[in-house]
């Protein structure tokens, strides 16, 4: 018993350590960017560590699957739900390393992938020994954004700077707008759905905790706001739509009145929230302005997303198996499928779940739908439900998967409920 306590804290010594390392990161490259660019080049960019940090992450993501259905054949939890949530994640990281192992020359710079499957492993890790309480889960979770967040309120000298129609965009203690405006949408919606479920007062059995998340929560709505992420904006909008509609529809007294309100209650509310934003894509003020951009068919933005999704599609059907390969999707699609009339190509990268596809496949592309199929059933929080709807949603237009900051939020609510029972009234 004392060799697994000895294990269990070096787990979490280890997991505490890569967390700040990779939050931190971000910080570093603000205070001393010269100094981080030649780490990076004498580090995580060798091919010796990148292929022993590989090896290594492959090892700890099978022994602690394995850990997993050695428990459900051991009786000590349900192997068929364990089956149906641990397959598809076996197969997602096998198939992605199987991609790494067939692209040429090993010893070639391959960090993308790691970029995709050191956030996946530490997910699994962290869920396999986490077992805390809700009301520790919420402290820890107001404490640690309000501090995220109180960073991100310092000018940093060597922050970039991006701008719309004059108007500075914030980027916290990223160098991009959107990330920050991603984190923000997350911690938001997150807060809201904890305040909702426990009563928006600070009395309860943890008002200091909703005192620090109170805080949390208007840093979160200055920064999405101040972020112009649109992403952002629109995932936010969606999670609140799940969390706030059913509380709605629970007022209407009978099953048919329900129906009647959503079959005509909801084309209605499109069209009216469609033309209130073709109203506002030509206003003065640059939030309202940015928000009506959505729908503006016109912007450069948007154009050059849906000619990079069309561009994804067209490579997945060409190498439908195993792809391009991650580190081809960009420099290939900038060649051979980007039209001549867009100049640029890095929008292929803002799309996850087809740049995934295109990089190693349709199968990769079927594994990850099931993924989060799975999840969205196996989750009984509303908390953790809406902050994935931002996820997801971000992930479809600015990208999630790659960046380390976000992508240790979205593996840790996947694999967070890795043992959970799909909850009786999910709805995917």
């Amino acid at each position: 018993m004392n060799y697994m306590r000895a294990i269990s804290l070096f787990v979490y010594t280890l997991l505490v350590g890569i967390a700040v390392f990779m939050f931190g990161w971000n910080l570093f490259s603000l205070l001393a960017p010269e100094n981080v660019a030649i780490f990076e080049i004498a580090t995580l960019y060798n091919p010796w560590i990148q292929l022993s940090v590989f090896s290594s992450i492959v090892v700890l993501f099978f022994s602690y699957s394995f850990n997993l259905l050695r428990n459900g054949y051991s009786g000590y939890c349900n192997m068929e739900s364990i089956q149906w949530r641990i397959f598809p994640l076996l197969f997602f990281f096998s198939w992605i390393g199987t991609c790494y192992l067939l692209r040429g020359n090993l010893f070639e710079d391959r960090s993308i992938y790691l970029n995709l499957l050191c956030p996946l492993v530490f997910g699994l890790v962290a869920s396999t020994e986490s077992r805390e309480g809700i009301c520790l889960e919420k402290w820890f979770f107001g404490t640690f954004s309000l501090l995220i967040l109180g960073l991100c309120q310092i000018d940093w000298p060597n922050v970039k700077r991006f701008y719309y129609r004059g108007v500075y965009r914030e980027t916290g203690i990223w160098d991009n707008p959107n990330t920050y405006g991603v984190f923000c949408g997350v911690v938001f919606t997150w807060g809201i759905a904890y305040l909702r479920e426990s009563g928006f007062t600070i009395v309860g059995n943890w008002g200091g905790g909703k005192v620090v998340l109170f805080a949390a929560l208007l840093l979160s709505l200055k920064g999405l706001l101040n972020s112009y992420s649109r992403g952002a904006w629109l995932g936010v909008a969606i999670a609140q739509t799940y969390l706030w509609t059913p509380a709605i529809l629970s007022k209407i007294a009978s099953g048919i009145q329900r129906k009647t309100y959503i079959t005509i209650g909801v084309p209605l509310t499109c069209i009216l929230i469609y033309g209130a934003l073709l109203k506002l894509k030509d206003v003065d003020f640059p939030p309202l302005r940015r928000l009506g951009s959505i729908v503006n068919v016109t912007d450069l933005s948007w154009v050059h997303r849906l000619v990079a999704w069309k561009g994804s599609v067209l490579m997945l059907l060409e190498r439908p198996i195993f792809g391009w390969g991650l580190e081809n999707v960009e420099s290939v699609y900038r060649v051979h499928f980007k039209p001549d009339s867009v100049p640029l190509a890095g929008a292929i990268v803002l799309n996850d779940v087809l740049f995934i596809a295109a990089g190693c496949g349709i199968l990769v592309l079927i594994l990850f739908v099931a993924i989060l199929i799975n999840t969205f059933r196996c989750i009984d929080c509303s908390a953790e439900r809406s902050a994935l709807c931002v996820l997801v949603t971000a992930a479809v237009f600015d990208g999630v998967l790659f960046n380390s900051s976000l992508a240790l939020l979205f593996w840790l609510l996947v694999f967070r409920f890795v043992h959970n029972e799909p909850t009786k009234n999910a709805q995917v």
